[in-house]
């Protein structure tokens, strides 16, 4: 869809095992994909899938950026769409490489050796690296091809400084996260996030994993606004 196409807020993954997942199978959620690919979406005539993109615009680069769990769903969309273009090198898959032979040829792979140089988390590292090589091709002025993108990729990735061990801290159950949460609250002067809250925990040497942190911190603030309407 275009970018300033209006659309309303949704909760939807096509990862596993997620309250807010699209499909249990990979079958499934590719049959997700060409369901959702038929509604004609907030912009009508606009392209629905990668194949749609390709073809409206052959001469173009088409570049997705994807983790693991959209490619199963889009392999055969992206396939199909590598052959609509007039020179196959304006097609590129930035993600997780040596999953899927059929796409082997046009990823552009992303490996965790590159995070020490984007910065950031593993869950959001195709993104930061994609954008990483875009911009240093759009700054020497080469093609988004996916030679060009590749070398890039690569000169990122033996340029990146090792990765800091970190001696992995105490891991705690729901329950402790959600006392720490409300303790750390009371404790904060002001407006708190998800994101500093979860800082503070981790400094003092205990874990929890991202994605379980933000959900019970975001249900805690339900909690609270239920409360204060009643």
């Amino acid at each position: 869809m275009p970018e300033d196409a209006s659309i309303a807020a949704y909760a939807a993954t096509f990862a596993f095992g997620q309250k807010d997942s699209v499909a249990s199978t990979t079958d499934d959620a590719r049959r997700w994909w060409g369901a959702l690919a038929e509604w004609p979406g907030p912009a009508p005539g606009a392209p629905r899938t990668f194949t749609d993109l390709a073809a409206s615009n052959p001469d173009a680069a088409v570049i997705a950026v994807m983790s693991d769990a959209y490619l199963r769903p889009c392999a055969h969309d992206l396939q199909q769409a590598a052959e609509k273009l007039v020179d196959p090198d304006n097609f590129v898959i930035i993600g997780p490489g040596h999953r899927y032979p059929d796409l082997e040829n046009f990823i552009v792979p992303v490996s965790a050796a590159v995070q020490p140089a984007v910065g950031g988390s593993l869950l959001s590292l195709h993104a930061r690296a994609a954008r990483h090589v875009l911009e240093m091709a759009r700054k020497q002025q080469k093609p988004f091809t996916r030679p060009t993108l590749a070398a890039l990729m690569k000169e990122l990735r033996e340029s990146a400084p090792p990765a800091i061990s970190r001696t992995p801290g105490a891991r705690l159950s729901d329950d402790e996260v959600f006392a720490f949460i409300r303790t750390a609250m009371a404790e904060e002067a002001g407006p708190v996030s998800a994101t500093k809250l979860l800082r503070r925990l981790r400094s003092s040497g205990r874990s929890c994993e991202q994605a379980r942190f933000k959900g019970l911190f975001q249900k805690i603030m339900q909690e609270d606004a239920l409360k204060d309407w009643s």
